[in-house]
């Protein structure tokens, strides 16, 4: 693609984009509007072939319209709704498809440093950004949940740099960094499509008084 996606999350080739930190709300309500329509259409096209089934006279244009239409959106229905699901489940868990395609592959680890590699191993089944449900979603989706169903600018998540980690990821950074507050692990960076996994690194260094996890 030649450039960086923040916290990317896959490219779609239907969209011929990348899916990312700042559009990543508008690709699952894509998703969840595409599930509807097309759920709503297949029971629709039932209810009528069921009336057809019953007696109701239909010619045979009318019958092989029914048919063609029924075919078309229960076959979108079997594939989206499941995609869908697959992403809210993504979501609800604060892992992106790239992360969750590279733990599949060889258990996490990957190209991340020797600090990310003790998260991984010290929480196998759980993301180190997984901060709980609410405010997993609240990262992708925005903060006002009143919105979240809307295809508004998400408000309240950041810049795409910093990300919130979990307070078993913190104990692990606490006892690898040598850090003593929970102030200073407070925020959690990840990495862009330029690189793999997201992982924090120390960069206390350069940055003293924010002390931070990178990606």
């Amino acid at each position: 693609m030649g450039r960086n996606v923040l916290r990317m999350d896959h490219y779609c080739p239907w969209l011929a984009n990348s899916v990312g930190f700042y559009n990543h709300k508008y690709f699952f309500l894509f998703l969840l509007y595409v599930v509807i329509a097309c759920n709503t259409v297949t029971c629709q096209i039932l209810h009528a072939l069921a009336h057809v089934a019953g007696g109701f006279a239909a010619n045979p244009g009318q019958l092989l319209f029914l048919l063609e239409g029924f075919s078309i959106s229960g076959l979108l229905s079997v594939i989206v709704t499941p995609f869908f699901a697959f992403h809210a489940w993504l979501i609800s868990t604060n892992v992106t498809t790239v992360e969750y395609c590279e733990k599949r592959r060889d258990g996490g680890g990957g190209e991340a440093g020797e600090l990310s590699k003790n998260i991984v191993a010290r929480m196998p089944q759980r993301s180190p950004y997984d901060v709980g449900l609410i405010r997993n979603w609240q990262a992708v989706m925005g903060h006002n949940i009143v919105t979240w169903l809307l295809p508004t600018r998400p408000r309240g998540i950041g810049q795409g740099l910093a990300f919130e980690v979990n307070r078993e990821a913190k104990e692990v950074l606490r006892g690898e960094l040598g850090i003593l507050h929970d102030g200073d692990l407070e925020k959690g960076r990840r990495r862009s499509s330029g690189g793999r996994t997201r992982q924090p690194i120390d960069i206390s260094s350069d940055e003293e008084e924010n002390n931070t996890n990178v990606k």
